[in-house]
């Protein structure tokens, strides 16, 4: 027997004394025909999905010798591939061990020129130092001299200042205005 949402919505009952409310069962039976509905929507697109994976799943196990052959065909390949690389990682391995010895010994012998200048750099800094220090002292030797005199200037300038001070005193005190 195959019920549709419209048989559900349409079916009638007999009336009782004491039977159902008929509101309720109208209701019910539309919310039943709704659910109903939609599940044959649902069933229809899951059928209409079945089908579609049905086709895939056949046009999958078509190819699936081909994709076996070609596994077979790329393992194959990747072991030839992993045998090169292993060739080829060998000889890397000993250009770049060349080229590690060849950089170490110019690296030593940078190193060793670098020494060699820092050395000659470190000789003309000392000469340097201990020239600039020789002109420093005799820069200060000449200055000390220099403030000796300028005392010496000062203090025979003072003693002259204040002798023509008391020289001045003498004659105003001689004549008085």
């Amino acid at each position: 027997m195959n019920i549709t949402p419209f048989d559900i919505r349409s079916q009638e009952f007999s009336g009782a004394v004491s039977g159902y409310n008929r509101k309720e069962v109208k209701q019910f039976l539309e919310n039943l025909s709704n659910e109903y509905e939609q599940m044959l929507v649902n069933a229809n697109e899951l059928q209409t999905r079945i089908h579609q994976l049905e086709v895939q799943l056949g046009q999958l196990r078509s190819g699936e010798e081909d994709l076996k052959r070609a596994v077979i065909s790329a393992g194959q390949i990747a072991h030839q591939m992993k045998e090169n690389a292993q060739r080829e990682a060998e000889i890397i391995k000993r250009e770049a061990e060349a080229i590690r010895e060849q950089a170490e010994r110019d690296a030593q012998a940078t190193l060793d020129q670098a020494r060699k200048r820092a050395d000659e750099l470190l000789r003309e800094a000392n000469l340097e130092r201990d020239r600039m220090f020789s002109e420093a002292h005799s820069r200060v030797q000449e200055m000390q001299t220099g403030l000796e005199q300028v005392k010496s200037e000062k203090a025979q300038f003072l003693a002259q200042y204040r002798a023509m001070l008391k020289a001045f005193l003498e004659l105003s005190a001689k004549h008085p205005e």
